[in-house]
């Protein structure tokens, strides 16, 4: 049972502003990253908010997407939402790793800098392969 019922070009619509965002929201975020020069440290803050932005379009539109959804009981969706949550989690601990520090260096442990990929890694082959 869904909870909307979306005509099909509102469904797809919906899907591609969410992969879009996701895909969006994960540049921004690898730039408050990886940036090593103290000009762009500082504007780390600019990519950081942009990056809620972009989270907040692809949590969105992910509800949604969900609440069109006939079926709970994949395995598949229980590991997508779980690995979703985790990215965002991790989005969550970083931005405010890097707030606190306010355009200084700061030391992100390299797990932290590697996890959003591998979670963005395993959310597409969950979606795409569904393997469960």
């Amino acid at each position: 049972m869904s909870y909307f019922d979306f005509s099909y070009p509102v469904y797809v619509w919906l899907k591609a502003i969410h992969v879009v965002a996701v895909c969006f929201w994960l540049c921004m975020l690898s730039v408050g990253l990886f940036t090593r020069s103290s000009e762009t440290l500082q504007k780390t803050g600019k990519f950081i908010t942009l990056s809620h932005v972009f989270l907040t379009f692809g949590v969105v539109t992910g509800v949604l997407l969900l609440l069109n959804y006939n079926s709970f009981t994949e395995g598949w969706l229980h590991a997508k939402l779980t690995l979703a949550t985790l990215a965002v989690v991790c989005h969550l601990v970083i931005a405010q790793r890097l707030r606190s520090h306010g355009g200084e260096k700061v030391f992100l442990h390299p797990a932290l800098t590697f996890l959003p990929f591998a979670l963005f890694a395993g959310i597409v082959i969950c979606v795409v392969v569904r393997p469960f």
